[in-house]
C-alpha cells in the first residue's frame, strides 16, 4: 500500500475493515523495527482517501511489533 523507503523492508502489513485501518510493520537497515497503524478518513479536499496515523512505535523484535498492535486493538479509535 505504502512503498518503503529506501533500506527498508515490509515484514508484515494488514488491512482491518472494522474499524478501517493499516497496520504495518517495517524493517529499516539499522534491524529496528518500526510498528504504524493508519486509519483512513475522509477528507473533503481530495478525492481519495486519506490514510492518517495514529500510532508509530520502534520496537526491537517482531514480538514487540505485534504486541503493540495487539494493545492498539484493544484501544478503539
Amino acid at each position: 500500500m505504502f512503498a518503503p523507503i529506501a533500506g527498508e523492508v515490509v515484514v508484515s502489513e494488514h488491512y482491518r475493515a472494522e474499524p478501517e485501518r493499516l497496520e504495518r510493520i517495517v524493517q529499516h537497515a539499522d534491524g529496528t523495527l518500526q510498528v504504524a497503524v493508519l486509519h483512513k478518513v475522509v477528507d473533503p479536499q481530495w478525492r481519495l482517501p486519506v490514510w492518517s496515523v495514529l500510532t508509530v512505535a520502534r520496537v526491537a523484535s517482531v514480538t514487540d511489533a505485534e504486541r503493540h498492535l495487539a494493545a492498539s486493538a484493544v484501544r478503539q479509535y
